[in-house]
């Protein structure tokens, strides 16, 4: 392999290194956001590009260029955030009445195509078939959207047919069309006569607290805005003040919607959740060709154990209990081992920490390999085979199941993390095994994993509740391990260590 001269090889580690401090300036925004980072970020990133168009071997730019595209992406929308964050606190009433009168005219756009799509329906419903069967079917193909849609066909005082869920009182639903208030929300409607027939559509405009878990009205579904997001309705008598939309219809005032802008605090929280999801995924992207970068030969073992310090940095800087609102995975209340800190404070921080702990040791069998000596390898097989089951075991007492019970997501959601910190383990281990047996054939790579097999097997059987097993059940686990660790070499090593910790 060609070797780098000195002054070469510092300039290759240039754009890692300024990826480096892209990254951690990302991670630092996500726990602390402020324009600084943003401006950080930026300086970082483009300093990456020149250094790594520059000075780069080819093996290493396309992994980067992945990386500082992500991290582009990231320093995009954390600082258009950081922008409506500033505009929105120097002077709210300005930038609220400009999002309040936007999402004012979304409403009436979709009221008035919504109105249009009832009257096409009622006069389609008076063309109903008389057979019951066929008429419910032709109302639902004439309503559409038989959640939040009704359509229903009289003569006199005679129902002939009905389709769809209907949230107000059918006698209510008088006149061409209307809105019509009840305790559970807010109906809009139109109807049509025909030849003594009278057809009727309708649709769910606003549901009210708590019938708003239920289904979402027409209003509550319009695309929201982080400053201005939802509405509170009146009837038409109402005084119309500024800000304010009268709904009319031919004229005629059907209903009165103000679009609601909260508080200054809520405005900059409600920008600052949105927006860390998607910033948490490029970061996450950025992460890992990041980590793809460093951890090609091209860079170097320095590059690679440092790159591996700034991931796990990383991790511990960005509070990942905040996206517990977006998935379980980082639910604290599910998963928590205080010993580990802001690496077990969830499974998805043990997730991650564990997968880079992985590659950390994959890195370190591929570039050692042989190398070490043999009372180093043999240091790390008694080490592991000793301890590994017990910080395997450790991990595990985070788990705290919920009061109604765990499902099959919430079994994955576990399993994953532990799976992977047990892989880490059982791999570091059989590397040490190799180095300790040094040149002397081992055991067969499948004797590890059939062991593991075989005690899996048996667990069911001889488990006691409360989560209880007899003292010897540990040894058919060391046992596993102890032949994962003194197999002879294989491609498939990797491969036998993750069946041993997935079974375990």
């Amino acid at each position: 392999m060609r070797r780098l001269l000195p002054a070469a090889g510092a300039r290759v580690l240039v754009a890692p290194a300024a990826g480096a401090a892209a990254l951690l300036m990302a991670s630092g925004w996500l726990a602390d956001p402020g324009i600084g980072y943003v401006v950080g970020c930026v300086a970082a990133t483009a300093m990456a590009a020149v250094a790594g168009f520059r000075w780069t071997p080819v093996g290493l730019r396309t992994p980067l260029a992945v990386a500082l595209a992500a991290l582009g992406a990231l320093a995009l929308v954390a600082g258009r955030v950081e922008v409506r964050r500033t505009r929105f606190i120097r002077d709210p009433t300005a930038v609220g009445g400009a999002q309040s009168a936007a999402q004012r005219g979304r409403l009436r756009d979709r009221a008035d195509a919504e109105l249009r799509a009832l009257r096409a329906g009622a006069h389609r419903a008076l063309a109903a078939p008389a057979d019951p069967v066929e008429a419910v079917s032709a109302l639902e193909r004439a309503i559409g959207d038989v959640e939040h849609r009704a359509a229903l066909v009289t003569r006199g005082d005679t129902l002939l047919a009905w389709a769809g869920t209907l949230h107000a009182d059918p006698r209510s639903l008088v006149g061409a069309s209307g809105a019509v208030a009840t305790a559970f929300g807010l109906t809009l409607y139109a109807a049509a006569d025909s030849a003594g027939a009278h057809a009727v559509a309708s649709s769910l405009l606003y549901a009210a607290p708590p019938a708003d878990r239920l289904t979402r009205g027409l209003a509550q579904r319009l695309p929201g805005d982080e400053i201005a997001e939802g509405f509170a309705f009146g009837p038409p008598g109402d005084s119309a003040g500024p800000g304010v939309l009268v709904y009319r219809d031919a004229g005629r005032p059907l209903f009165v919607a103000r679009a609601l802008v909260p508080s200054s605090g809520e405005v900059s929280f409600r920008l600052l959740e949105r927006a860390r999801v998607r910033v948490g995924l490029t970061l996450l992207i950025a992460l890992v060709a990041f980590l793809v970068t460093v951890a090609r030969r091209d860079a170097g073992p320095l590059a690679a154990a440092a790159g591996v310090l700034v991931v796990l940095r990383c991790i511990a800087v960005v509070p990942l209990s905040e996206f517990s609102t977006r998935t379980r995975l980082f639910d604290a209340a599910l998963y928590f081992f205080p010993a580990g800190h802001a690496y077990t404070a969830n499974a998805g921080a043990l997730v991650l920490t564990s997968a880079v702990a992985l590659l950390a040791v994959l890195l370190i069998v591929r570039r050692l390999g042989t190398r070490p000596p043999r009372v180093v390898g043999a240091v790390l097989a008694a080490l592991t085979i000793g301890a590994g089951p017990f910080i395997v075991g450790a991990l595990a007492r985070g788990i705290t199941p919920p009061a109604d019970g765990a499902a099959g997501a919430l079994w994955v959601i576990w399993t994953l993390p532990l799976c992977l910190s047990a892989t880490a383990l059982l791999a570091l281990a059989s590397w040490a095994g190799r180095l300790a047996l040094g040149g002397r054939r081992g055991m067969y790579p499948s004797v590890g994993p059939a062991v593991a097999l075989l005690a899996a097997l048996v667990a069911p059987l001889v488990w006691r509740a409360p989560g209880q097993f007899p003292p010897w059940y540990a040894w058919a686990w060391m046992v596993a391990v102890g032949a994962l660790v003194l197999a002879r070499p294989s491609r498939r090593s990797l491969l036998a260590a993750a069946t041993v910790a997935g079974l375990g």
